[in-house]
């Protein structure tokens, strides 16, 4: 707000913080000057003040603590109030709602680009508020619209304003937590979304194969290494080493220790001279963060066995062990009352249905389940359109309906995919001209250096197409096609109905092509492997494949969707690239290159278009006339790390429904079968786009060919971030 109480409060958080009153913004004098004057010219002073901060600038806040109103209001930011768009950092409040009229606020881009949002609310009169920004997370309320894109937001609340329903417990229950997937991503996910504080009210359950002993050895052998150190934790221990280091001398030692009530760490001790230095404890740091998440976490074992009393035994001890780790850790916690189950099946596809049944059965019991319950799953959804039908109803017929499955596909998990949405909804000019009259084509392509080689038994029976194309692009092409969602569910709803009036494509709208020594890969499989299965049609199956896409509704009339993909290519990358009729493009990048993410403009100056905006946590630059590239100022999360986090929230925005799954079958039903169309030769190394202009042999008869040529950051000498 524009009046003095800001500073009498600067002066009484002073008062009990080891900081001084020049430390604090705006000053005394600031707000005396901003009410001689105008609450508009204080805006302008702090936006000039934190100008090295949001929105271009190379940092970010590391804290921002906001209160909420009961009507949902936080900082000036009020329900139904709508002032000028402002992308700075501070923006000027006008007619507010809410006495006095004259504000001056912080903006919703600027808190959603902090490291961590502190939210601070007590008394009954928030419990509503809380409870939709919390529980049904309603996007009209400004508190719930708080979502650090990077960062994490916290809740401190008191008994009365708590909605308890939703804060209750979770367990996550993970079948597959010693496989590949596991070893690769989700322990090291689950490990920073612990550090972030995105688990504090979730139990991990591990479930394996092996008996308890070796299976709790293991899977906390391999979260310890998978552990990586943030550097923030690090200085956080150095920090601490400084605070209890009394005498000044570098090191910490057992009677410092003590001093605080700390046992000295002898583990941490490595070179045995009875203190620890400043590196040493930046371990201790790291280490007591993974020790409370192995604290957490249980594991329980699931044999082989063909027995069914024997195997539903095995699922009455993992409940036991769930339960029994509720009443160690929280006893009479209310909201462990009714704690959320989340299941994450990371098996095999075939045995999704026997251990949602025994699940179902055994642990949950009969129906109504706990608000929430959830089973995600993982791609492959089905081998062809028959077959995903049936697969829902084994699932529907185990117990589950749809709302308690969540289709996991990682793509949609990428920030270079989310990043289209959100370019949608900060540029309502373009986003205005999104469709058929204004849109000439919008290409998904995904290309990779590797080879099939280690699973090529796999893409014997696949191919590109259903590998890729059916489950990958699509999601990606629906994220780009789809009418803006107003809420999770809706985002659903309107990706299955874009991707609904697509036309089936044909055998003449798909080229597809198979690069040299795939054959050879397959023969010397099978030779080392003779017992293994073998697929009739295997030697046929594309590596690479392009198809052109066209629409059936209206408003997408005119537009061509192009979804691309090859294996052995000259290059890893991933990008939706939208031309528009007047020449403009946007290049959302999504992986691969010297720069993992980033968004290129192009704007010729022919178009009336206004100038792109990205809003904090990106650096703009316009590079040369009518190019603008943004990049992230910090690493996005990990596309995995984002659809746990969303899970454990429950927001199924990035989740695939059934209605999508089986849209996207319906396209691609008829061409499935690959043997009906030998594959072109490719050499290994080759770029996307000439294998694909040569398998084309000339049906590609739009002016920009098969693919048009792809933006890289090279050309303009863009750096950005390349953690990923």
């Amino acid at each position: 707000m524009c009046i003095r109480d800001s500073y009498k409060a600067i002066q009484q958080i002073a008062q009990v913080l080891p900081l001084r009153e020049n430390q604090f913004f705006p000053s005394k004098d600031q707000i005396d000057l901003a009410l001689e004057h105008s609450c508009a010219r204080l805006a302008n002073e702090y936006n000039q003040l934190l100008s090295d901060f949001v929105p271009t600038g190379s940092k970010r806040f590391d804290m921002v603590v906001l209160g909420v109103g009961e009507d949902g209001h936080t900082a000036s930011i009020f329900p139904n109030h709508h002032p000028p768009e402002d992308t700075r950092a501070v923006s000027h409040i006008q007619q507010s709602p809410k006495p006095p009229a004259d504000r001056v606020s912080l903006t919703m881009p600027a808190i959603n680009a902090a490291r961590s949002v502190l939210v601070v609310a007590s008394g009954t009169g928030k419990k509503s508020v809380l409870h939709k920004t919390l529980c049904t997370k309603d996007p009209l309320v400004p508190i719930a619209q708080v979502a650090p894109s990077s960062g994490e937001v916290t809740f401190l609340m008191d008994q009365p304003a708590a909605p308890e329903e939703c804060l209750r417990g979770q367990h996550f229950v993970w079948f597959g937590s010693r496989g590949a997937l596991a070893k690769k991503y989700s322990w090291r996910m689950l490990l920073q979304l612990h550090r972030k504080g995105s688990m504090k009210n979730a139990l991990v359950h591990a479930v394996g194969s092996d008996a308890v002993a070796k299976g709790t050895s293991f899977v906390s052998q391999l979260a310890t290494e998978k552990d990586a150190c943030p550097a923030k934790e690090e200085e956080a221990g150095r920090a601490h080493a400084m605070r209890l280091d009394s005498n000044g001398d570098g090191v910490v030692d057992a009677v410092e220790f003590e001093a605080e009530a700390e046992e000295f760490p002898q583990a941490y001790d490595l070179n045995a001279d009875g203190v620890l230095d400043l590196d040493e404890m930046a371990r201790r740091s790291c280490g007591v963060a993974i020790g409370r998440f192995l604290g957490r976490m249980s594991y329980s074992q699931l044999t082989r066995t063909k027995d069914p009393d024997e195997i539903r035994s095995q699922y009455h001890k993992l409940g036991a062990t769930m339960d029994g780790m509720v009443a160690e850790l929280h006893g009479h916690d209310s909201f462990w009352k009714s704690p959320r189950h989340l299941f994450y099946l990371s098996v095999p596809p075939s045995a999704y249905v026997a251990t949602i049944k025994m699940v179902t059965e055994v642990v949950l019991g009969p129906r109504p389940w706990a608000d929430g319950t959830t089973f995600l799953i993982e791609k492959p959804f089905g081998f062809d359109l028959a077959d995903v039908k049936d697969r829902q109803t084994k699932y529907q017929e185990a117990g589950l309906e749809e709302e308690d499955i969540w289709r996991l596909d990682h793509y949609l998990g990428k920030q270079g995919v989310r990043n289209l949405l959100e370019f949608r909804s900060l540029n309502p000019g373009w986003s205005s001209q999104w469709s058929g009259e204004f849109v000439e084509r919008i290409e998904v392509v995904v290309q990779e250096e590797e080879d099939v080689e280690d699973r090529v038994d796999y893409y014997g029976e696949t191919g590109a197409v259903r590998d890729m194309m059916v489950n990958h692009l699509m999601a990606v092409l629906a994220s780009a096609g789809m009418s803006l969602a107003n809420d999770p569910v809706d985002a659903g709803i309107k990706r299955a109905r874009f991707v609904g009036e697509l036309e089936p494509v044909r055998r003449e709208d798909l080229v597809v092509a198979q690069y040299d020594g795939y054959q050879d890969q397959l023969a010397a499989h099978h030779e080392l492997n003779p017992t293994a299965r073998k697929c009739q049609h295997a030697a046929m199956a594309p590596t690479a494949a392009l198809a052109t896409l066209r629409s059936k509704d209206p408003h997408w009339a005119g537009t061509e969707f192009v979804v691309a993909h090859g294996k052995a290519t000259d290059s890893r990358q991933a990008y939706t690239k939208v031309l528009f009729k007047d020449k403009s493009e946007i290049s959302f990048h999504i992986q691969g290159g010297p720069v993992e993410e980033y968004v290129a403009i192009k704007i010729p100056n022919t178009s009336p278009r206004p100038a792109p905006v990205m809003g904090p946590g990106w650096n703009t630059v316009q590079t040369e006339p009518g190019l603008w590239v943004s990049t992230p100022v910090e690493p996005s999360l990990n596309a995995y790390e984002a659809l746990y986090r969303d899970a454990l929230v429950g927001d199924k925005s990035h989740y695939v429904t059934y209605n999508e799954v089986k849209a996207a079958y319906g396209v691609w039903d008829r061409v499935l079968e690959y043997e009906q169309v030998p594959p072109s030769k490719y050499l290994k190394g080759t770029g996307l786009g000439s294998l694909i202009s040569q398998a084309s042999k000339g049906t590609c008869s739009t002016k920009h060919g098969c693919l048009s040529e792809a933006f890289t950051l090279s050309k303009v000498g863009v750096e950005g971030n390349t953690e990923y």
